[in-house]
């Protein structure tokens, strides 16, 4: 009956005493932190990116303001298929169509023939209510 006994003092589960560390991260009560902040750095911090984001926001619409300013209301800024100069081919032999054959594009003459039709119409009538 002697003091020779080994006493097995049990170690605390490493992942358990992991999870209460971070969660006195997340909220400290004793310290009264936040992400171990308190309240006056959070303030500070806060403080700094509003100004910083507001001074973003502000940069983007003067951008916005200036680049739209740019822009003419009466000139289209897309002509064509494309701005950008030397993008078609000019190679003659790569496509080639015999707009001859009847059976083949008779039906799209004459639907663009129709459409033709209509548009001159449609622009009689209209130059006839400008006189």
């Amino acid at each position: 009956m002697g003091g020779d006994e080994d006493v097995k003092v049990q170690q605390p589960n490493k992942y358990v005493q992991g999870l209460k560390d971070f969660g006195r991260f997340l909220y400290n009560s004793d310290d009264n932190t936040v992400f171990g902040r308190g309240g006056a750095s959070w303030a500070k911090i806060s403080f700094f990116y509003l100004i910083f984001y507001g001074c973003l926001a502000g940069f983007f619409a003067i951008n916005m303001q200036v680049m739209m300013m740019t822009i003419d209301e009466d000139v289209p800024t897309i002509t064509g298929r494309s701005n950008k100069p030397t993008v078609g081919i000019n190679q003659k032999d790569l496509y080639i169509m015999d707009f001859k054959e009847n059976e083949v594009w008779g039906k799209y003459k004459e639907a663009i023939n129709a459409v033709k039709d209509e548009y001159k119409t449609y622009s009689a009538s209209i130059n006839a209510d400008k006189c």
